[in-house]
């Protein structure tokens, strides 16, 4: 398919394509694709004729859940990367108890109400002096807080001065959260690689 039309999804905040999807798209291109930027809170038109829609910079679905909900539920799955049922299950940070309950190696987590009281509940049940404060829907580490035993209550109002939700996940902090990030190294490799598994699936 040399003439795929190909949308990388992105959002009305951040409308222009971050520097590693920047190098996603030139991959695409070299292979003879057609690539452009849309944000998903814009007009659906370009999702709609898209050969297929790459979910990558939708930064911003935090500040209107249910409406990303719905752009989600009109895509085509068979056109989407990655598959919105999977999008969907991944957008609340309570898939971290999903997976734990799968025997995946996680950080120790509770979502409990959010709540002085309740987060302190929580530390004493996961056994942490310390932990981190998580809004169920966010993103960029809006809303996150540090948390210490006794700093509840200050915790959760920075918190929720940010991120205001009625219940929130209380995580484990592990060491080294704060280290550096990916190489531009491996963000080239990793955009060839996934230039190449889009390009497999639309041949199909």
């Amino acid at each position: 398919m040399s003439d795929a039309f190909i949308v990388l999804a992105t959002c009305a905040r951040w409308p222009e394509l971050s520097a590693s999807d920047a190098r996603l798209a030139e991959a695409l291109r070299a292979r003879g694709r057609h690539v452009e930027a849309a944000p998903w809170n814009g007009p659906f038109t370009p999702f709609a004729a898209a050969s297929a829609v790459v979910i990558r910079a939708t930064w911003d679905y935090h500040e209107a859940p249910d409406a990303y909900l719905a752009w989600l539920a009109r895509l085509d799955p068979a056109r989407t990367f990655n598959p919105p049922s999977l999008i969907r299950w991944n957008l609340s940070k309570t898939h971290v108890l999903d997976l734990g309950a799968r025997g995946a190696r996680v950080p120790r987590s509770l979502e409990v109400v959010a709540e002085p009281a309740a987060i302190a509940a929580a530390l004493d049940r996961l056994g942490l002096r310390e932990a981190v404060v998580k809004p169920l829907f966010g993103a960029s580490g809006v809303g996150l807080e540090r948390v210490t035993r006794g700093g509840e209550a200050a915790a959760l109002a920075r918190a929720q001065a940010f991120k205001p939700d009625g219940r929130v996940l209380v995580q484990e902090l592990l060491p080294g959260i704060n280290e550096p990030g990916l190489g531009l190294d491996l963000v080239d490799r990793a955009a060839e690689h996934f230039a190449e598994a889009i390009l497999a699936r639309l041949a199909r």
